[in-house]
């Protein structure tokens, strides 16, 4: 389990292996009522409004859930998935300024680690291409691949860092859209070097 070394997500009863226990939101927002400083049931919460498409409520409670988690001692993987989710449903706003800033800071956060620096960047490569912001682009094109290398390196980190929908088999799915982004956004940028070295990257 994760203390203060920053390395692995320690599990909490509910939402191992990707498992949400089937609750109602009319009775999460009772069980929120009750007991509102729990990060878990804002995950929850967030998790119930994005389904039903109501991105603000879910914004609203991710980022009260990722503020309640950051307090605790250890991480847990409800914060794992609070960090990579909130920036997403930011972008689902349609706010993709406020995304990237967004998942700016977290990424400079002392407690996202790095499957979720990996599944962060996904979305940040999503959001430059959205405001065609190619250089910002590729910084973020660049730590996919840097994470991704690392997390395949130390399978354990990659197995032990996970949360519900949020996998290192997931992250790597979205390698080849990642990567063709990242050659995308290095001929607007006019950067052959890093197109080059993306090409490289790309399993054919």
């Amino acid at each position: 389990p994760l203390t203060t070394s920053n390395e692995y997500v320690s599990r909490q009863t509910g939402i191992d292996a990707g498992i949400l226990y089937p609750v109602t939101l009319p009775l999460l927002l009772e069980m929120y009522e009750n007991n509102p400083t729990s990060p878990l049931c804002c995950m929850q919460l967030a998790q119930e409004y994005r389904s039903v498409s109501e991105f603000d409520s879910a914004v609203e409670y991710c980022r009260k859930g990722l503020w309640l988690a950051r307090r605790e001692k250890r991480i847990y993987n409800y914060e794992l998935w609070l960090q990579v989710n909130l920036p997403l449903l930011i972008f689902y706003t349609d706010d993709l300024r406020l995304a990237l800033e967004e998942g700016e800071r977290i990424l400079k956060h002392p407690r996202t680690l790095e499957a979720g620096a990996l599944h962060l960047s996904v979305t940040l490569v999503a959001v430059c291409r959205g405001l065609k912001e190619y250089k910002k682009g590729l910084k973020y094109v660049n730590l996919y691949h840097e994470k991704f290398c690392y997390l395949l390196e130390h399978k354990e980190k990659a197995v032990l860092q996970s949360a519900a929908g949020i996998t290192f088999d997931m992250a790597a799915k979205e390698m080849v859209p990642v990567y063709m982004d990242g050659l995308f956004f290095a001929l607007e940028a006019m950067d052959f070097q890093m197109a080059s070295q993306l090409l490289t990257w790309i399993p054919w």
